[in-house]
């Protein structure tokens, strides 16, 4: 079976209020794109006007929790670890059922290695004020 990375990208109303260009769908799919290299072999996950405080409301989201479950995915690529969650609890959870599945996420913004505790303590820092921004 051939794994692809999957590439998940998010933006919430409150993002596009702000004029925030840097977190527009386009930017983020360029930007992940351009990470993993034009001939990558990728799925698009893509939650436009959606919050990040939880995955309940994100169809996007769970086809590609899906898809991870099937074993179909080898990693995740987002731009910054708040698009994927603004939920610290949930994130946590999230990340633990993927690592049962060999899945990791990889952030184009915070490249921290998650697989040391300095490198998961920095992401759950960061995940702290994200929620806290929310």
């Amino acid at each position: 079976m051939n794994k692809f990375t999957a590439i998940y990208v998010r933006r919430s109303v409150s993002d596009a209020d702000k004029g925030n260009n840097s977190l527009s769908i386009e930017a983020q799919k360029e930007e992940c794109i351009r990470f993993l290299g034009g001939d990558a072999n990728y799925k698009m996950y893509c939650d436009d006007g959606k919050s990040g405080k939880d995955i309940e409301h994100r169809p996007a989201f769970q086809l590609m929790m899906t898809d991870a479950r099937e074993g179909l995915i080898s990693k995740i690529v987002v731009k910054k670890y708040d698009r994927f969650s603004r939920n610290m609890r949930e994130y946590l959870n999230i990340t633990d059922e993927l690592d049962k599945y060999g899945v990791g996420v990889v952030s184009l913004c915070e490249p921290f290695n998650t697989e040391t505790k300095e490198g998961r303590m920095m992401r759950n820092n960061l995940l702290n004020f994200a929620e806290f921004e929310r």
